[in-house]
């Protein structure tokens, strides 16, 4: 059951990232210990990245921080580790003295030109699975060998169409998506893993699937996307299927990082529908439970001239904002809003994957209506 709580306190002392006694290895004695690392991949995807990062040569950023904690625009040292007989190695070598400690956190694949931790530039068009580690890992003097553990960044859409009274042969050769917040490239914060769109443009990949009566069992097109969301109206699909093309709108769904959407659609003779609810699928995680990805809405009266949303709790957490003058957004932790004119204004956020919600400003809020939150 959702929860409300006007402020949260979490304490996150002694919660660091430590890795288990058996992936690490003790080490003592000498001026001077390299540090060396193995990952692990948390995935459900069968996706060609979870064998690729376990090959020697392979390579990935890893930054070395002096805290657990990730400054915004901070410009931190990044090595270039490489896979070699089963374990990773930076270059140049990571060496700790006695008494020393890093915290690391990495991205994969490699990019030469990273930039910072929170702001890592990803994009949509190469459909590269990005991973990243999200908590940082501690490396000392004593423990220097640790393990990384890394997850996916971005969601998959995928399509599963079904041909009804339509007598053509239903060869699928082209998807394309464009609309209103869908994004071809975009930045990631490899500590929070929020992504941010920036390139608002269509985008299409190429198909090689004949529709049947029964839809596909598997090998279903998909693509990587940045996270976004759907009003139900704001973002179409076009199916190219027997040279002819087929558009209709993408249902009303915000779409989350580390999460597979199936939407199922049936063809005829009228053209073709996308069905509403999604079947979802976690990246990230064995849970099979998917109710976590339930959706919600709230709306807030306020007279402000400056406003600041709520913060939520969750996972896979993605919406949109009205702001209640004409203008919308997509839901992040660092959304605010300035409005031209005085008056009452009402603030509508529809979130997915929401389960708690902390309201720690209420200056100038008249009226919280959480009847569907």
């Amino acid at each position: 059951m959702k929860t409300i709580q006007k402020y949260i306190l979490f304490s996150l002392i002694g919660l660091s990232a430590v890795a288990c006694k058996d992936d690490q290895e003790e080490l003592g004695g000498g001026e001077k210990v390299e540090v060396t690392f193995t990952t692990e991949v948390q995935t459900r995807a069968l996706t060609n990245v979870t064998t690729d990062i376990e090959k020697d040569g392979e390579t990935m950023n890893v930054f070395v921080l002096e805290s657990s904690s990730i400054t915004s625009g901070q410009e931190v040292p990044t090595y270039q580790a490489t896979r070699q007989s089963g374990s990773w190695k930076s270059n140049p070598a990571l060496e700790l003295t006695s008494g020393q400690k890093k915290y690391l956190r990495a991205f994969y694949p490699y990019s030469a030109n990273i930039g910072t931790p929170d702001a890592i530039a990803i994009e949509i068009n190469s459909q590269t699975d990005y991973l990243y580690t999200g908590t940082t890992v501690q490396a000392t003097y004593e423990k220097p060998s640790v393990k990384l553990t890394l997850k996916h960044a971005l969601p998959i859409l995928a399509f599963n169409i079904k041909k009804e009274n339509y007598d053509g042969e239903g060869k699928l050769e082209q998807i394309t998506i464009e609309g209103k917040n869908f994004y071809t490239q975009g930045t990631l914060n490899i500590a929070s893993g929020e992504i941010k769109g920036s390139t608002q443009e269509k985008f299409s990949i190429t198909c090689n699937n004949t529709l049947s009566a029964e839809g596909w069992k598997e090998d279903m097109p998909d693509m990587f996307c940045i996270p976004f969301t759907s009003s139900g109206s704001d973002v179409n699909v076009t199916f190219k299927i027997d040279g002819k093309d087929y558009t209709c709108p993408l249902p009303k769904y915000g779409i989350a990082q580390g999460v597979k959407y199936i939407f199922r659609a049936a063809m005829t003779a009228k053209g073709i529908t996308i069905f509403d609810a999604p079947e979802l699928v976690s990246l990230n995680s064995d849970n099979d439970d998917m109710s976590q990805f339930s959706y919600g809405m709230l709306r807030i009266t306020h007279n402000s001239l400056t406003f600041t949303p709520p913060t939520f709790s969750g996972v896979n957490i993605t919406g949109n904002i009205d702001w209640g003058d004409g203008k919308t957004e997509i839901y992040s932790t660092a959304a605010q809003h300035e409005y031209e004119k005085d008056g009452e204004k009402t603030v509508t956020l529809e979130m997915w994957g929401a389960e708690e919600v902390t309201l720690p400003k209420l200056t100038g809020v008249t009226e919280i209506d959480l009847t569907e939150f």
